[in-house]
């Protein structure tokens, strides 16, 4: 890929992140002013015919595998007008059938609002969004970006810009969601007479959210503006690799046990100093990488001659601008004792001795990486089979975790559906249900 076209798509990507804000927001302040002139009744057809079109978005954005556009906004949106209309309904149905007069006094009550909407968005997506702030990465849609894409230390300078910009979006659609809560709400509480809706009504239900919605449309592309600058003018002059580029690691294993130095391939790298593998080498863009030339890299690398270890394919990761793609390999060796005379500076970990080190934030984010889907496939792979099934019936069964004779295992690390069946398995409660929503409604795991 060529410089041009490199910035082409890092600035489609950050520009995506306005697009997808003021869409998203967008939709929900056309609800509000659909209000004014949609009878309440049919109001909650509109807000889940809004939540069907925001789902055929998000999953239009995940069917094309080049866009890699963040999604977590959209999704959040799509929630809100979900169970805003779900409330809504349930509001209808408590109004038409009279069930509403066994709660208020009937004197208090207009048949003709039986709610205002901005009263049911506001705090509905005040809750989705703290709620969403509170799963953090575990999110779903988040989980799905990973499996898709790779984790930000795979994804390159644009997924940093997600991995940012899609927390930052979470919080200020948080804070503004609980401004309009109050104004609203306050408003409602002290000078709100349910007898009609003037004009002071229509303006801080209506106009209000309207006006807030522009300034943060406008806020939020003097933000995208700026980073876009930013990176337009420093790209250049980063002192980071302008060319497209390979990179190629080795996970070096015996019984179970881990080789790990440090990697001083890469010093640019926000991880460096840290624990990693050091096996890992750079070269011109490599479209694919045969498992001969990488054991050829290996014994170059290393210096152990290529019958005294026996290596196999990992999986491959990318950037979200194709500027590099990663692969990653695992070798293992038949004793310790091999890489004492190699020309790789480290020393053995165990796997207790692994874990401590993860905990501590000791590794490098890759070696996180590739160390978290080695475990998640392999230990999927032992206790369920490929439709989610437990292989053994004994609810919650874990096998012991082990990686001597990973050489031999009939399991490809590289099919990410090991990966979904890690989110969605018959351990997990609603199993079945979960499974078909995601399949048929979010587009989760519909590769």
């Amino acid at each position: 890929m060529e410089e041009s076209q490199r910035k082409l798509a890092t600035e489609q990507g950050i520009f995506s992140l306005w697009f997808n804000w003021t869409l998203s927001t967008g939709a929900l302040i056309l609800l509000v002013l659909l209000s004014l002139w949609v009878s309440k009744l049919w109001l909650p057809l509109v807000a889940l015919a809004f939540f069907g079109i925001m789902t055929v978005w998000i999953r239009r954005s995940t069917a094309r595998p080049a866009s890699g556009a963040c999604r977590l906004i959209p999704w959040v949106v799509a929630r809100v007008l979900l169970y805003s209309g779900i409330v809504m309904l349930a509001i209808d149905v408590l109004y038409v059938r009279g069930y509403v007069n066994n709660i208020f006094d009937p004197e208090l009550l207009n048949i003709n609002h039986p709610y205002i909407t901005i009263l049911v968005l506001g705090p509905v997506a005040t809750m989705v969004g703290l709620a969403m702030m509170w799963r953090g990465g575990r999110a779903a849609i988040c989980q799905d970006c990973k499996i898709r894409y790779g984790a930000p230390p795979e994804r390159g300078y644009l997924g940093r810009i997600y991995t940012q910009e899609s927390l930052y979006q979470l919080k200020f659609f948080v804070l503004i969601s609980l401004l309009l809560t109050a104004e609203s709400w306050g408003y409602y509480i002290f000078y709100y007479v349910n007898v009609s809706i003037n004009d002071p009504d229509h303006f801080f239900y209506h106009w209000i959210p309207v006006i807030i919605w522009a300034i943060t449309v406008i806020y939020m592309g003097t933000r995208y503006f700026t980073i876009w600058g930013y990176y337009y003018g420093h790209s250049g002059h980063s002192g980071k690799v302008t060319e497209n580029y390979t990179r190629v690691r080795f996970l070096i294993l015996t019984k179970d046990r881990i080789f790990l130095g440090k990697n001083e391939e890469f010093p640019q790298d926000p991880g460096m100093g840290l624990i990693d593998t050091p096996a890992a080498v750079s070269l011109n863009y490599h479209k694919d990488i045969p498992l001969d030339k990488a054991s050829k890299m290996f014994t170059d690398l290393s210096g152990i001659p290529a019958g005294e270890f026996r290596i196999r394919t990992m999986y491959e990761s990318a950037d979200m601008t194709g500027t590099c793609n990663i692969f990653h390999f695992i070798v293992t060796l038949d004793d310790t004792g091999k890489t004492e005379t190699a020309s790789m500076p480290g020393k053995w970990f165990s796997i207790p001795q692994l874990q401590r080190l993860m905990t501590m934030g000791a590794l490098s984010p890759l070696l996180s990486t590739e160390i978290n889907r080695l475990y998640t496939v392999a230990m999927m792979w032992k206790t369920y089979d490929r439709e989610g099934r437990r292989l053994y019936r004994i609810k919650n069964y874990r096998p012991m975790f082990r990686i001597n004779g990973i050489q031999d295992w009939d399991v490809d690390f590289n099919d990410p559906h090991w990966l979904y069946i890690a989110r969605n398995n018959e351990d997990k409660p609603f199993f079945r249900l979960r499974k078909w929503w995601q399949k048929n409604i979010s587009g989760i795991n519909s590769k």
